[in-house]
């Protein structure tokens, strides 16, 4: 070995890094199929900078490369439809458990509910920040929520562990699985009104990331399904959570930069102590005319 093979050793550990890192990363996430319609989907955007002071704002960076296609969360096990509420008789809060009235039924919402068997439902409005919404959560039970009117934001983990913002209004009908991370907070018209949607009885307990722990199943099975069994939370010290996760691939530079530093210094002591005299080539001419 000598220094001039420096550069190829380099590339090929840079390969192989590049090469592990794909490969944990592609099995994150459900497969989306080919056939898979994100236009009437709600706008979704990164939150990579954002300002808590003020978020109740869309929180969209100006820069272009923030704009997230549907496909990213519905990797994460989120699923989206529309329906159209306009025609049906819904009240700003039902009080407890719902039920339409027989005049103003939507034969397209009770479909769903007999199909999925949501025997549960309920109506809520929404006008003012709950900290208990914002705080970053899981919950033990899938998440379905039907927006009859008024607008607002889900913030939703990624299977990268970086926030996605979806801004839900009138008939976005949204459901995500339990396990997943998220948050509510209603824009600055400060106006929601929502229906939830449930299998059984309602069970509401909210899990702050902050203190859920290792052994919580109901996280280990989303992370089995859609993280390869990878939590993020296994990488943090303490009990903070980062706005935005950095990959793996960052997590490998230290490492691997220490490790090219030795093998470098290593190359160096080897030449200066055994001396080394590079062999000149032998100059041929090329057989191929200039220009080929």
């Amino acid at each position: 070995m000598n220094l001039f093979q420096i550069p190829t050793i380099l590339k090929g550990l840079l390969f192989a890094v590049c090469v592990g890192n794909a490969s944990a990363e592609s099995c994150r996430g459900q497969p989306v199929a080919a056939t898979f319609d994100g236009s009437i989907w709600p706008d979704l955007w990164r939150l990579d900078h954002f300002d808590t002071e003020n978020r109740q704002n869309r929180n969209q960076p100006a820069y272009t490369n923030t704009i997230v296609d549907p496909s990213v969360l519905a990797a994460a096990g989120v699923t989206h439809r529309k329906l159209d509420p306009s025609n049906f008789t819904y009240p700003e809060s039902s009080g407890g458990s719902w039920e339409p009235p027989g005049n103003s039924t939507d034969p397209e919402l009770e479909s769903i509910r007999q199909d999925l068997n949501y025997s549960y439902a309920d109506i809520i409005t929404v006008r003012s920040v709950f900290e208990s919404f914002w705080d970053e959560h899981l919950h033990a039970h899938s998440t379905v929520r039907y927006i009859i009117n008024g607008s607002g934001y889900f913030d939703l983990r990624d299977t990268n562990d970086h926030w996605v913002r979806m801004h839900v209004k009138k008939g976005d009908f949204v459901e995500w699985p339990a396990g997943i991370y998220h948050r509510f907070v209603v824009d600055n018209d400060n106006f929601i009104t929502a229906m939830r949607l449930f299998k059984g009885s309602p069970e509401w307990t909210s899990y702050p990331r902050s203190s859920v722990e290792a052994n919580n199943t109901v996280r280990n099975n989303y992370v089995a399904k859609y993280l390869c069994g990878d939590d993020e939370d296994d990488f943090q010290s303490d009990v903070s959570v980062p706005t935005s996760r950095p990959s793996r691939m960052d997590d490998m530079f230290l490492p691997i930069g220490i490790a090219v530093g030795l093998s470098f210094i290593g190359l160096i002591f080897y030449n200066v102590k055994f001396g080394y005299a590079p062999v000149k080539s032998e100059e041929k001419e090329s057989p191929f005319p200039i220009g080929v």
